[in-house]
């Protein structure tokens, strides 16, 4: 899924995607994505294997992401530089990647300064 303008995803389950950015979600440009009571699941991408942020703010709220792997970066969330990221009563959980994928079991990594760091 693509979103390049303002979107609100709820209720969904998005499993099983592969993509280059964003296997379950990519969000840019000036893109405001809302996620909430949603599940991401076996998701593959080279950034971001559940949602890939690179737009201008991502949204989570009660949403378990599992299982979702990144050749780079971001199993669950990759949140990129200039973006903004809130994340509400989330599970990030058994995801993968070379930065920030299922080391300390976050599934997130977040790009500042032009450096890939996992964040809390």
């Amino acid at each position: 899924m693509v979103n390049n303008g303002t979107l609100t995803v709820s209720n969904r389950t998005l499993s099983g995607n592969n993509a280059g950015s964003g296997g379950g979600i990519i969000n840019f440009n000036s893109g405001t994505l809302m996620v909430a009571n949603s599940t991401f699941s076996g998701n593959r991408a080279t950034f971001g294997g559940g949602i890939d942020n690179a737009g201008d703010v991502l949204t989570v709220v009660n949403i378990t992401f599992s299982g979702n792997s990144a050749a780079n970066s971001g199993g669950g969330i990759y949140n990129n530089s200039g973006s903004t990221l809130i994340v509400n009563n989330s599970t990030l959980s058994a995801g993968s990647a070379t930065n920030g994928g299922g080391r300390d079991g976050l599934g997130l990594a977040s790009q500042l300064q032009g450096q890939t760091e996992p964040r809390v």
